[in-house]
């Protein structure tokens, strides 16, 4: 699926990495057994439930959750 996908892998990330390397080039680096590919996908996996847990608390300060 990610194979010619040279979107980056998040554009909206604070990690330069994540918005410089492509999704293809992920898959390219899982591929072949990288272990940059694990570094970029934990930090992928980090960002987001760093965000998630931002977003959660903010909505419980609201009253919304």
């Amino acid at each position: 699926k990610y194979a010619n996908d040279f979107s980056p892998i998040n554009k909206q990330s604070s990690f330069a990495e994540l918005r410089n390397y492509s999704r293809s080039y992920l898959h390219h680096l899982f591929r072949v057994h990288e272990p940059l590919s694990i570094r970029l996908a934990t930090l992928q996996n980090l960002e987001f439930y760093l965000q998630l847990m931002k977003n959660i608390r903010s909505n419980i300060r609201l009253g919304r959750l």
